[in-house]
């Protein structure tokens, strides 16, 4: 089949939906299983960060969430199919529900592979590597405004390709680790690809909440992505005298703290913590060249270690899942040990950005520019890193007058 013969059928399959769905069969269920009220106390439970949505959001996620109930896997169309009310829908319309209901509905987290056509994309889901073939203009129109890395769509098949239902989420920053790290947060079990996507399919509400954050910027600062990793191994005994050349060290109690002599200041922060007591070496970094640096550095002393961390988080995520789980994550308990007396640790620095991208956020999304050497000295930050920021989220260079 033609791609013009495939849009056309697409068009076809768009029009019954808001037919039978929007005008129909959402309110419908949102009565006869509570669906409303469920997507309301939802709703109400991250009520901190709805209050920062657009009102015009919240009525596509509620229905995006009755849809999704509906269609999903063990959903309830399966239940109301062959009931007289829904049988007695016009032919097209009860065909459409037919069609729907051979294969679920399902959130994906999924990146652009290839376009083969105009309004078509082919995608791949990076939590479970599937690829597929998708037809969305929405799509098209927000890719060109804001360029997203990955995107969280709700999906439906319609015989020929899949098309997208409700809100189209793009993440301008967010990565598969960044979305694995907050349903980790939300729940302890969800720890890899297979159990997020179960997390999200069992209540897409709390990763709705990331939309908050969804066109955030990259922090970038020197050229270097602005993200904390770390990594957690257990060493029998750190041989300790073969890293003096290459780490300055402290000691706590039992805690040890070796800091790269080269890249253990900002943007880098490479420190390595041990705990003799335990065995606990956990490698820290704020990017991915400084964490490469120090794993290199502590294998020549003789460790053996992965190089490739546990934890790979944006700062934007740490900020958002602590806004909408409404607690404090702490990444690394040995940081605090050391903070006393000795100035700013990696959390305050890496709160310093988040809080000068959350200044800037508000003048870019009402489209306005701010004074960014005004908003540095408010978040305390250094005015060339505060113009890195801005030219991320603008995509402007600097003005040859920013200092």
């Amino acid at each position: 089949m033609k791609f013009s013969e495939i849009k056309a059928y697409c068009g076809e399959m768009s029009a019954l939906s808001r037919k039978v769905l929007d005008d129909n069969l959402l309110y419908y269920f949102a009565i006869k299983e509570n669906l409303g009220r469920e997507a309301d106390a939802l709703e109400k439970k991250y009520k901190r960060v709805v209050r920062t949505l657009p009102k015009s959001y919240l009525g596509s996620l509620k229905a995006e969430y009755i849809a999704h109930r509906i269609f999903k896997k063990g959903g309830y169309i399966a239940k109301y199919l062959n009931r007289p009310e829904i049988r007695d829908l016009p032919g097209d319309q009860y065909a459409f529900l037919e069609v729907q209901s051979l294969k679920p509905w399902r959130y994906s987290f999924a990146e652009i592979i290839h376009k083969p056509e105009d309004e078509f994309f082919e995608m791949q889901d990076v939590m479970t590597g599937e690829r597929y073939l998708l037809y969305s203009p929405g799509m098209k129109a927000t890719e060109a405004e804001f360029q997203p890395r990955m995107w969280f769509i709700l999906i439906s098949f319609n015989g020929q390709c899949w098309q997208t239902y409700g809100l189209i989420i793009p993440f301008r920053v967010f990565t598969a680790d960044d979305i694995i790290f907050f349903a980790s947060e939300l729940n302890a079990f969800a720890v890899n690809e297979d159990l997020v996507t179960k997390e999200v399919e069992h209540n897409p509400y709390p990763f709705f909440m990331l939309l908050s954050a969804a066109v955030s910027p990259a922090v970038v600062s020197r050229g270097h992505l602005i993200l904390h990793l770390q990594a957690t191994d257990v060493v029998k005994q750190l041989p300790a005298e073969k890293l003096n050349k290459q780490f300055s060290s402290k000691r706590r109690n039992d805690v040890f703290r070796f800091t790269h002599v080269k890249m253990g200041e900002f943007p880098h922060y490479a420190i390595a913590y041990y705990n003799q007591h335990n065995g606990d070496l956990r490698r820290t970094a704020l990017t991915e060249a400084g964490f490469l640096e120090l794993t290199k550095a502590l294998k020549r002393a003789g460790c053996d270690l992965s190089e490739e961390p546990d934890v790979a988080v944006s700062l934007v995520m740490l900020s958002t899942a602590e806004t909408i789980l409404n607690k404090k994550i702490t990444l690394n308990p040995y940081e605090g040990l050391f903070r006393e007396n000795e100035g700013e640790g990696i959390s305050e620095e890496s709160g310093k950005l988040n809080h000068f991208m959350e200044l800037a956020a508000s003048f870019y999304n009402n489209k306005k520019d701010p004074d960014i050497n005004k908003l540095a000295a408010e978040a305390g930050i250094d005015k060339k890193t505060a113009w890195r920021i801005w030219e991320q989220v603008t995509g402007k260079p600097d003005p040859p007058n920013k200092t």
